[in-house]
């Protein structure tokens, strides 16, 4: 996949995300804007295993801390192309060429993840935004 091909990917899986967790409730919202915010700090200090394994452990429960969680482990699945079931396990056997290409393909498509949580969920920070394909939609009407 061509680099930018691949930026094209990443934007349209983050939008497409974005858009699905806007539908969650508002507290569910807050918290995975936060978590988007500082996912990326975690990898780099913890390293992609041990942040999965963390957020895997907090997605467990049906509160609003762990629907949040559960959310950003859906994504991180999605972007590897895996499934939330055992993520942080199969994140650990891999390989360290693996391992290292995993971490980037993450933290490269994590950017627009970061930036879309800004820009479409309505959050307390940011309740004035509205998404690309909702001003789309709009015009169209």
């Amino acid at each position: 996949m061509a680099v930018k091909e691949r930026r094209q990917h990443f934007m349209n899986l983050a939008l497409d995300r974005m858009e699905a967790v806007a539908r969650c409730d508002p507290k569910v919202q807050e918290r995975y804007q936060k978590y988007c915010q500082g996912f990326a700090v975690m990898v780099g200090q913890n390293g992609l295993a041990q942040t999965v394994a963390f957020i895997e452990d907090k997605s467990i429960g049906d509160d609003e801390q762990g629907k949040a969680y559960l959310l950003v482990l859906e994504d991180i699945a999605q972007i590897l192309g895996g499934d939330t079931a055992g993520l942080s396990s199969w994140i650990a056997k891999m390989d360290a060429a693996e391992y290292m290409l995993a971490t980037e393909r993450v933290l490269d498509a994590w950017v627009y993840f970061k930036r879309f949580s800004k820009s479409v969920l309505a959050t307390k920070d940011n309740s004035g935004f509205t998404s690309v394909r909702e001003e789309e939609n709009d015009n169209r009407a």
